[in-house]
């Protein structure tokens, strides 16, 4: 069985220590460079930003977590899944469903997330991992903004050539956010960007 916990729920400084760890090698390993952001300023979002939480993933009575998803509170009625990843040895075990039918679950906001296009199996495997949770293609003309702004914004054809396309998906959960609000809100309080 997998327990879901909160970062902002550990009390020991051992057991954040442990879980950051966990995160920091996880989420290094499972995204590439310009789907994330520094290590660095990802701890300060954790630490300061109080609509962003962590989560982890624990298989019952064991003390380290495999696996985490990051969600923000964008408005009231919407969540946004920013990222998620589990343990490469427990993958394709059903320890990730698991953990997004628990969080939908509690949530009661509509809650977003990107995908990348069906461009490769791997792609096309997350969009059906996805969709059987319920979640459905909100539209397929959406970019993601760069996390590395310093870089871009000296140079606005680079800043706009840097925008990765993705696919929006939605699991609605009673709630019905208008696409145009939810992507200005992703741009405004996830990216910083101004852009829609």
């Amino acid at each position: 069985m997998v327990v879901l916990k909160t970062f902002s729920s550990l009390i020991s400084i051992d057991e954040r220590a442990e879980a950051l760890a966990v995160v920091k090698d996880l989420y290094l390993s499972s995204f590439p460079a310009e789907e994330r952001r520094a290590w660095v300023e990802w701890q300060k979002l954790l630490l300061e930003v109080k609509v962003f939480e962590l989560y982890l993933a624990f298989v019952e009575g064991e003390a380290q977590a495999v696996a985490f998803l990051t969600l923000w509170q964008l408005d009231e009625g919407l969540s946004y899944i920013e990222h998620f990843a589990v343990s490469p040895l427990l993958r394709s075990q059903g320890l990730g469903k698991a953990c997004l039918r628990m969080l939908l679950q509690e949530l009661s906001t509509a809650v977003v997330l990107e995908c990348e296009e069906p461009n490769t199996l791997d792609a096309q495997r997350r969009i059906a991992f996805y969709q059987s949770l319920g979640f459905e293609i909100w539209t397929k003309s959406y970019a993601q903004p760069p996390y590395h702004l310093k870089l871009a914004r000296n140079n606005k054809a680079k800043y706009e050539a840097s925008f990765l396309p993705m696919y929006l998906l939605r699991y609605s959960n009673g709630q019905n956010p208008s696409l145009e609000q939810s992507i200005h809100s992703l741009y405004e309080k996830v990216y910083a960007c101004n852009k829609v």
